[in-house]
């Protein structure tokens, strides 16, 4: 499989360090404006990364909306896909791996996910990985597609 054909669904086959090389390889070139549908990839690489995804999707969270001009964004959430929890969108340093990265931060914007920090990168046209960061702990992935 090359990177142009990659899907999100076929993310969820991978095993961490194969997605973590993928991310490495990703780019940022500009912040996506819209709506992106995600997958929640929980326990990459287990058969239980599937049944996660499929659960988190129905019913709690399905992608986020960006509005970089405004430089924020919010969650796809619940069965009825609402915009929820607001969180700061801008350009910065990759925790993971150095480098450029999309961060999407919710420091000064959710009380409850203060400590929470994702960064995201383009794997292929259109596709995003991102890494979940509950403060220096890294905890999951997700994508993104728009």
């Amino acid at each position: 499989m090359t990177v142009d054909t990659l899907k999100s669904v076929n993310l969820l086959d991978m095993s961490q360090e194969e997605l973590d090389e993928l991310y490495k390889k990703g780019s940022v070139r500009e912040i996506p404006d819209g709506d992106g549908r995600g997958i929640a990839i929980i326990a990459a690489g287990s058969l239980l990364a599937k049944v996660l995804a499929f659960v988190t999707k129905l019913l709690f969270w399905q992608g986020k909306v960006l509005y970089p001009d405004q430089r924020f964004f919010f969650n796809r959430a619940t069965p009825f896909r609402i915009q929820a929890i607001k969180g700061e969108i801008y350009k910065g340093e990759s925790r993971f791996c150095g480098g450029e990265s999309l961060i999407l931060d919710y420091a000064n914007t959710s009380f409850l996910l203060r400590r929470v920090r994702e960064e995201a990168r383009e794997i292929a046209p259109g596709l995003y990985l991102a890494l979940v960061y509950w403060g220096d702990k890294r905890v999951s992935n997700f994508t993104l597609e728009f």
